[in-house]
């Protein structure tokens, strides 16, 4: 029988951190090329960081509902969860009803509605 120790999960958890930054490097030079398009890799794996850490506080852990994080991130703002201009993102974040992937779907529909809003 095979046995798992706690150094060789921790291994195995940023092997897999690793994999997700480099695939969300490539989505936002993808996604959003004429934003990255001159930003170095490091910064934006800095930021890929900074929006794993701060979904995870939300409870957002699946990485496409990471992907959508990160991508408000981009749109808005680094802060986008605590500024006054998307504090209606922040009051879905903190709701601790919903799971994280039920967080990323109202935040879309929120923005989707807003966007399509006439003025």
């Amino acid at each position: 029988m095979w046995k798992i120790t706690a150094s060789q999960m921790r291994e195995m958890g940023k092997a897999l951190q690793q994999r997700f930054e480099l695939g969300a490097v490539d989505y936002l030079r993808t996604n959003f090329a004429d934003w990255s398009e001159l930003k170095p890799d490091a910064e934006l794996f800095n930021l890929i960081r900074l929006a794993i850490n701060r979904a995870r506080t939300y409870g957002i852990t699946i990485e496409a509902d990471v992907l959508r994080y990160l991508d408000y991130m981009v749109i808005y703002s680094q802060e986008f969860d605590t500024e006054p201009a998307t504090s209606w993102a922040g009051e879905i974040l903190r709701a601790q009803e919903l799971s994280g992937t039920e967080k990323m779907d109202r935040i879309d529909a929120y923005d989707e509605f807003v966007m399509n809003r006439k003025d």
